[in-house]
């Protein structure tokens, strides 16, 4: 598995990963205690997708919560991130991630 936290960011991305934190903490409702980052990242592993967006979660308790979007950042959709965490924008409630998955 890479390094989530090696990974370099683009300044380009900057917005976007802001405009995709702000997507993640309003539907996981995340207080201050929780680290949210999130990346773009490549992967080199048999049957993994060139490049993905990563988003990463850090509880203040210690546990670590990854979910994975199979596109760059700059391509990551508010649809493809509720997705990701279960959520329907349709109906506004829980539903199947599709493209991505959650480790």
């Amino acid at each position: 598995m890479a390094d989530l936290f090696s990974s370099k960011k683009t300044i380009g991305n900057s917005q976007k990963i802001r405009e995709i934190k702000t997507w993640v903490s309003e539907y996981l409702d995340l207080g201050e205690d929780v680290g949210l980052f999130v990346t773009e990242l490549q992967c080199t592993e048999p049957g993994c997708p060139p490049v993905e967006a990563v988003i990463a979660l850090l509880r203040s308790n210690g546990e670590k919560t990854q979910f994975k979007v199979h596109r760059t950042l700059f391509d990551v959709t508010q649809e493809d991130v509720a997705k990701t965490l279960g959520h329907d924008l349709t109906h506004n409630n829980k539903g199947e991630a599709s493209h991505a998955c959650q480790e």
